[in-house]
């Protein structure tokens, strides 16, 4: 959901008024605003500020009383994707729940409404979502008996990944640990450092990689040395792009935006200084690896950088 700051006030302000109580006040919308607004004078002026708006837009009726008109319980509803607030829910948290959801893309099923709240299914999907895990993950989240090892299964993944291991959401068992650390040298690093595995810790910001304005050539001989180093997201002698990405954000600052890092890709590909190629076996692909990678131009559809072909 791309909207400003504005935008999404006058959206909780909107759902907010939806809740059935005796009387809506500016100063009890304002409570919803502490965790992103500072001081009670701010809080209140932006509360003020929103239902002014609102009511200009002929989403409050005129009067001092802060009551909905049709249209505006009409765009509420279009907010929620329901009609109407179950009565069987405690109202204003069922309301958070579902625009939390809508805001992260999530179908808004009972059972996704249901386990919102609840922090290590929250936390999971986050997780999930953000380092691009194994979707079963999230979608345990939905399901009574998978709740709670939701959260244990992201940590599992994401210490495969850290090792470049398989990444699935199975336990990590000590003889896959201690192959990979011990006899295979994958030891994960402290948070700060530079990984070879490409997705431990976050990017270094002491080294400029300056992927954005270095001599194309330079950027293809990057991209070859990460894509040739990358443990994780091979497939057949191919890498998915947003591996050799994550790769390259492990060893520093990269300075330039991932849909710009896959356009100076195509650009050295039209220049044969690197050899990209699409997936051609999806169904036995990791969905979220090629979704991501997906770079596109002029009809043709890219995933994966074929470092043994990168010029050098």
């Amino acid at each position: 959901m791309s909207t400003s700051s504005t935008d999404r006030i006058d959206q909780l302000a909107l759902v907010w008024l939806m809740v059935p109580r005796k009387e809506s006040r500016v100063s009890g919308f304002s409570e919803q605003l502490k965790p992103f607004v500072d001081g009670k004078d701010a809080r209140k002026r932006k509360a003020s500020e929103s239902m002014a708006r609102l009511r200009e837009r002929g989403l409050i009726a005129p009067g001092n009383r802060l009551q909905l008109t049709e249209a505006g319980h009409r765009s509420a509803a279009e907010l929620l994707g329901f009609p109407r607030i179950p009565a069987d829910t405690r109202p204003l948290e069922w309301a958070k729940k579902v625009l939390l959801l809508r805001s992260m893309d999530v179908a808004r099923t009972n059972a996704a409404i249901s386990t919102a709240g609840t922090a290590d299914v929250l936390a999971a999907r986050i997780v999930a979502r953000q380092y691009k895990l194994d979707p079963k993950i999230e979608g345990a989240a939905s399901h009574p008996e998978q709740r709670k090892q939701v959260a244990s299964k992201a940590v599992a993944a994401l210490a495969r990944r850290a090792l470049g291991l398989e990444e699935t959401p199975n336990p990590l068992k000590f003889n896959e640990a201690f192959s990979a650390i011990f006899l295979m040298g994958h030891s994960p690093t402290e948070l700060g450092q530079d990984s070879a595995n490409g997705h431990s810790g976050p990017a270094s910001g002491t080294v400029s990689l300056r992927l954005g304005d270095c001599e194309l050539r330079e950027f293809a001989q990057r991209v070859t040395e990460a894509a040739r180093s990358s443990a994780t997201g091979r497939w057949h002698g191919a890498v998915f792009i947003s591996h050799v990405w994550d790769t390259l954000r492990a060893r520093g600052d990269v300075g330039i935006t991932f849909e710009k890092f896959k356009r100076r890709l195509v650009e050295a590909y039209q220049k044969d200084l690197i050899e990209l190629s699409r997936a051609d076996l999806v169904d036995a692909m990791p969905a979220a690896d090629v979704s991501a990678s997906e770079t596109v131009h002029s009809g043709a559809r890219f995933h994966f950088v074929r470092p043994e072909q990168l010029a050098s």
